[in-house]
């Protein structure tokens, strides 16, 4: 029997129908196991769609607080960001700054529409908005430095 309906048998019950419906008076009787059983249900469902996005929050929280140090100019926060990959490719804050302001792609805002993490990678794709109101793509891709996210990469490109 559904939530709906125990709802449904205990307002019959509530209203003298299960004397009348002996159908009613047995359904009534395993109430308290059916109602935990889709407390139970309604649980697990829950867990299923909110477990993927528990296990993407970390890499969007770490790639939101690394655009968001370029968004304010501040590369040094946004290189302390990076993984070592990375750093070692721009060699240094002023390096990463060099890369988007040549690229014409300082951000402004951004949202990710895709969240993929598989073990210890991530990769997240959505929209940028960047100086002048121009809008384009995003993608950062990152990876766990011991226990914290890391920028292994990024992509930004005007549409």
């Amino acid at each position: 029997m559904s939530l709906c309906g125990v709802y449904l048998a205990s307002v019959a019950y509530s209203m003298g129908l299960s004397e009348r419906y002996p159908s009613f008076a047995i359904s009534m009787r395993h109430w308290p196991v059916k109602i935990l059983m889709c407390l139970g249900g309604v649980l697990l469902l829950a867990l299923q769609v909110g477990a993927p996005l528990a296990a993407t929050q970390g890499p969007v929280d770490a790639a939101d607080v690394f655009l968001g140090a370029m968004r304010d100019g501040n590369y040094g926060a946004a290189y302390s960001l990076a993984h070592p990959g990375l750093q070692q490719q721009v060699r240094n804050a002023q390096g990463l700054e060099q890369v988007v302001k040549n690229g014409r792609v300082e951000p402004t805002a951004w949202s990710f529409t895709s969240r993929q993490v598989a073990g210890d990678q991530a990769e997240l794709t959505g929209n940028v908005t960047f100086t002048g109101n121009r809008t384009g793509t995003v993608e950062v891709v990152l990876a766990t430095d011991g226990q914290e996210w890391k920028v292994i990469g990024f992509h930004m490109k005007e549409e």
